[in-house]
């Protein structure tokens, strides 16, 4: 092609037809134009056409991750539930015991389970290969804010109060140390597991159990809010994602 274009070029110049050489030049240089943006067209239909496929693959992995996650949550929300029953039925059961009828056996049933604590781990690995490439790859709006409201609002919230109940839940365990004694059970368990339950049932340190209880109570209340908040918003996510990307 561009030796047609040099002995068209020459024949003109050779010819003296400068005219003719100048309306050929112009149009020469329109063709070379027409060409580039062609080119440009279909690179850019290539790169967007690579992008919305890595889009998808990306977003697929997400929703994978969110139902596990969710998967999870579920499990946590329902022992977080047992344990704050059982915690509230723990409280009432302080209030009505003497040293005449404490029950040592009892007692230490209800508290183990009672001191337990959840702690959601989320599956992130697609939502950091996400990042990496840059949000903006998610092209519909409200999945995007979805996402991030879920990955760096919510999460890191209830980071935030499973770190609070953790921390009470030590304060508990430290003031425990010095009034309560130590026992193991290897039936329950079929191991031997370690926990501390009141020598006797005195006034002062059942007092100050109950009120580090109750604060640690209302904590794990505000967590279990945050985990069901998390679960409606990652249900809405992936009825978003099914609807816009993943047909099947």
């Amino acid at each position: 092609m561009l030796k047609l274009f040099r002995s068209i070029r020459k024949k003109l110049l050779s010819e003296n037809k400068t005219n003719q050489y100048l309306k050929y030049a112009v149009g020469e240089i329109f063709l070379v134009v027409v060409g580039i943006l062609i080119a440009l067209q279909i690179n850019n239909w290539n790169q967007n056409r690579l992008l919305k496929n890595q889009e998808h693959k990306l977003l697929l992995k997400l929703k994978t991750d969110l139902a596990i996650t969710q998967e999870e949550l579920g499990l946590d929300l329902f022992y977080g539930d047992s344990v704050y029953n059982l915690t509230e039925n723990l409280l009432t059961y302080l209030d009505t015991i003497t040293q005449s009828n404490y029950n040592k056996a009892f007692y230490s049933s209800k508290f183990m389970i009672a001191m337990g604590n959840v702690k959601l781990y989320p599956r992130t690995i697609a939502f950091e290969n996400l990042k990496s490439l840059g949000i903006e790859i998610v092209k519909n709006d409200s999945i995007r804010n979805l996402i991030l409201d879920i990955y760096d609002r919510r999460l890191p919230r209830i980071t935030f109060w499973e770190n609070e109940v953790t921390a009470r839940n030590n304060e508990i365990n430290n003031m425990m140390a010095t009034h309560f004694e130590l026992k193991k059970d290897n039936l329950q368990f079929g191991d031997d597991y370690y926990y501390l339950i009141p020598y006797a049932i005195e006034p002062k340190s059942i007092t100050e159990f109950k009120n580090r209880i109750g604060l640690l109570q209302g904590d794990r209340k505000s967590t279990n809010g945050l985990y069901q908040e998390l679960d409606a918003r990652i249900s809405h996510l992936i009825e978003l994602l099914d609807l816009e990307y993943i047909k099947t």
